[in-house]
């Protein structure tokens, strides 16, 4: 069972019990489940990571400094994690604050720049000044 937030294939977030229907023409979308129906952390089936462990890996060589970096199993899994959480994040709060059941980038954006704590991302995250209802 796919345990992330994010089915893949794409599409739209939709939540019934807490957004009605939304259309919106709009480009790129993020699929998400909402977190209730996630994996309880007592079940005996583990969670299934969404991001690829070797492309963590090869993201990890290739910064800066990276391809002299011995890296053990335990920290390429810990990043694997981090990231996760870190994509969660993002979604979660851009799918809060959306108006319909769509989170888009202009969400994503306007989530980003109204948040002090992603100030270190806001320079690679265009931000288009749209006002959401």
């Amino acid at each position: 069972m796919h345990t992330s937030p994010f089915k893949k294939g794409g599409g739209s977030i939709k939540s019934p019990a807490r957004k009605s229907d939304h259309n919106s023409s709009s480009g790129h979308y993020v699929k998400a489940e909402p977190s209730s129906t996630r994996h309880d952390s007592k079940s005996s089936t583990p969670q299934q990571k969404c991001l690829p462990i070797t492309r963590i890996r090869h993201i990890m060589e290739c910064s800066p400094g990276g391809e002299d970096l011995k890296m053990s199993e335990d920290s390429v899994h810990a990043m694997a994690k981090a990231a996760e959480a870190f994509i969660e994040l993002l979604a979660q709060g851009a799918y809060e604050q959306a108006p319909g059941v769509t989170v888009n980038y202009n969400h994503l954006s306007a989530y980003v720049h109204s948040n002090e704590e992603f100030n270190f991302i806001q320079g690679l995250i265009f931000y288009f000044g749209w006002d959401f209802p």
